[in-house]
């Protein structure tokens, strides 16, 4: 059975009538045709297009398998049960998981609805589509100290957010396993610092420190693969969600 939480922090379990029947995704691979030779060339790096998600099945009634069942009598319960369930998805995003027991979630936004009456009216058949921005499936929060060997679950790699605490002029967190280096730099003393790797944004406090992050940094990222991650330098904690495809 599905089960969302909006952006209001309200949670709702869907009937087991409703299912995900499409969770596809595409990638983006830019590329140059090679004049006068088979095939082409790469020209950037692959990218993951926008997912699209979508609910379909039935408003009907359900069996007593450990679930509270929803019984639908007639039209006006029908109704009802649709209009509570359209209200829920107005507090964007949704985040959307396969079924209650499940820790993987997805961030949407309802992009379209089409219903049907069917059985003489008294249930609809329906499908929900939504537009996931961010493409990747996400788990629980793990919060990990630095330097050590980081062990991350999921299929793609994790975007953390990295806190430097009580630091000097300079900050440097290296990831061994990939060759990435996530470093700061400044002439005086920064204090507390936390960088957001996906955001590319740095703050000490309230105040923006975007402008110490080195290059090095701004154009190789900072990343944490599946499997082991073996972390050196400065003292930091690293808070990241695994994340699959």
């Amino acid at each position: 059975m599905i089960k969302l939480i909006n952006g209001a922090s309200e949670e709702m379990t869907l009937p087991w009538t409703l299912m995900i029947q499409d969770a596809s995704f595409q990638k983006s691979v830019p590329y140059s045709l090679r004049t006068g030779m088979d095939g082409g060339v790469r020209t950037g790096y692959e990218t993951m297009r926008p997912r699209e998600i979508t609910i379909k099945g039935e408003l009907a009634e359900g069996l007593d398998d450990g679930y509270t069942p929803i019984a639908i009598d007639d039209r006006r319960e029908t109704i009802a049960h649709r209009d509570a369930l359209m209200a829920f998805l107005l507090h964007s995003p949704i985040q959307i998981y396969r079924n209650s027991q499940d820790e993987r979630f997805i961030y949407g936004y309802l992009q379209s609805d089409s219903v049907e009456w069917i059985w003489l009216g008294q249930q609809l058949r329906m499908s929900l589509t939504f537009i996931c921005p961010d493409p990747f499936w996400y788990g629980n929060e793990v919060t990990k100290s630095a330097p050590g060997t980081i062990t991350v679950l999921g299929s793609a790699p994790s975007l953390p957010i990295v806190t430097f605490s009580g630091l000097g002029t300079v900050a440097s967190l290296v990831n061994v396993s990939t060759s990435q280096t996530l470093s700061l730099s400044n002439d005086i003393a920064m204090g507390n610092v936390v960088v957001d790797c996906k955001e590319f944004t740095a703050k000490s406090g309230t105040t923006n420190v975007a402008n110490y992050m080195t290059d090095t940094f701004v154009s190789g990222g900072f990343e944490l693969i599946p499997g082991d991650n073996v972390l050196t330098g400065t003292a930091a904690s690293v808070k990241y969600r695994p994340r699959w495809f």
